[in-house]
């Protein structure tokens, strides 16, 4: 039976309640009641129009035939098991994923109602099981990594779509909405006594940065659990590849490199000894930028640049100043992985072909709009920290770095510019939601 969302704009969790998907979190993981009833209300626009009371639950076999699908799409999944036996034995793990009814009816809403989430979250669990599998043979380990990437975005059903609209504008109350939908799944999943404590651990991790900069706990380093950071970095990956208009592997490759300090470093390494940006034809999606190189150390000049006496400023409160060192610290960091990318002695070699001097022009495009991007974020947030005390005047030193931050994102980065273009990586990425 078709439900009328104008009758009832809740309809969504009403579906999952009666299919047993109540939230039973504790109070420590879920947000203040008002929020969450706020959080639960939105009423959804088309496609959630009218949606099926009784929807079929989704299948493990269903899992197998999208993810082989997947597999003839995306070369880089395919990567991931090349071999038969590799490839027969993370879909038979794929299939063992524990799917409870209220689980597997969101997981059918999720393929019929938000479909570039379901492959996100196909593309997660087959690249969880990849990273899981140069850690253990576990069958069980690796069934619950697989797990938490199918299941990690869960709580994105349960917002308004507007929220995934990566051009949509969104205040503080919507932005804080979304930051809780890491928590919502967490609370969606623990009713179930399926899934090991490390998975409802990181899917409510896996938008944290290890510098900080993610949501909601603003965790870092080795407060996020060693899933959780998996996690994180699958999301990103299968976020970029989503997205067929954006430079694809070339576009993935720049970004790890210069978000090191955000994702583990070591499974960076990973991802990147497996992409081939040379072989992909997404990378002649990528308009080059003029004067690349020179605005990358540009973006290091700025970086380096940042006002580092905070404690002197005139008007300084121990919130702005808290504000502000955490500002310092996420600089240090960047500037760090800018400088690791040894950009000043890779200038493409005379003797190197057309094609690739076009892709390596190609990537430090790429990686010329990334570091603006951070750099816009970083100014940003160090906008806001200022405006946490009792008037918002930022001293002069702060406004000429913020002024100077700006005009090299302007000049940058292109003008409809992609709120969460970096989604998962996020400024994120990610990241990646927080720009």
């Amino acid at each position: 039976m078709a439900i009328d969302v104008t009758a009832d704009p809740t309809h969504l969790l009403r579906i999952v309640m009666a299919a047993g998907g109540r939230p039973a979190a504790p109070a420590s993981t879920l947000p203040p009641d008002p929020l969450y009833e706020s959080l639960m209300a939105h009423a959804l626009q088309p496609p959630l129009e009218a949606v099926d009371a009784d929807l079929p639950l989704l299948q493990a076999s269903t899992l197998r035939e999208n993810m082989v699908l997947l597999l003839e799409q995306e070369p880089l999944y395919a990567r991931m098991a090349t071999s038969d036996h590799q490839r027969e034995a993370c879909l038979g793990l794929l299939e063992k994923v524990p799917l409870p009814d209220s689980v597997a009816l969101q997981l059918s809403l999720l393929r019929d109602t938000r479909p570039v989430l379901y492959r996100q979250a196909l593309g997660a669990a087959w690249t969880m099981l990849w990273l899981y599998q140069k850690r253990t043979s576990a069958r069980y380990d690796l069934c619950m990594a697989a797990s938490a990437g199918l299941l990690h975005d869960l709580g994105m059903l349960h917002l308004s779509p507007t929220l995934s609209d990566r051009r949509a504008e969104l205040g503080p109350q919507e932005r804080q909405e979304l930051h809780l939908h890491p928590l919502l799944v967490r609370g969606l999943l623990e009713r179930h006594h399926h899934y090991a404590s490390e998975v409802l651990r990181a899917v409510a991790e896996h938008h944290e940065c290890l510098d900080g900069s993610g949501y909601p706990q603003s965790l870092m380093g080795e407060r996020i659990s060693p899933m959780g950071r998996a996690l994180a970095l699958s999301s990103v990956v299968v976020s970029l590849l989503g997205d067929r208009q954006r430079g694809g592997e070339l576009r993935l490759s720049a970004l790890l490199r210069l978000n090191q300090h955000r994702y583990a470093p070591e499974l960076i390494r990973q991802f990147l000894a497996l992409l081939r940006p040379e072989q992909d034809p997404r990378s002649a999606a990528v308009d080059v930028l003029e004067h690349a190189q020179e605005t990358l150390e540009q973006a290091g000049l700025v970086a380096r640049a940042w006002p580092r006496h905070a404690a002197g400023f005139e008007g300084i409160t121990p919130e702005r100043l808290a504000a502000l060192l955490a500002v310092t610290r996420q600089v240090d960091l960047f500037c760090r992985s800018l400088s690791s990318l040894g950009v000043d002695r890779a200038r493409a070699a005379p003797a190197d072909s057309t094609a690739a001097q076009l892709l390596r022009r190609q990537e430090l495009t790429l990686l010329a709009r990334e570091a603006a991007w951070q750099l816009r974020s970083l100014a940003r947030q160090a906008s806001r920290g200022w405006n946490a005390g009792p008037d918002g005047l930022a001293p002069a030193p702060l406004r000429r770095w913020l002024e100077d931050a700006e005009v090299l994102s302007q000049r940058t980065l292109p003008a409809q510019l992609d709120r969460r273009s970096n989604d998962t990586l996020p400024p994120a990425t990610h990241q990646l939601h927080t720009a």
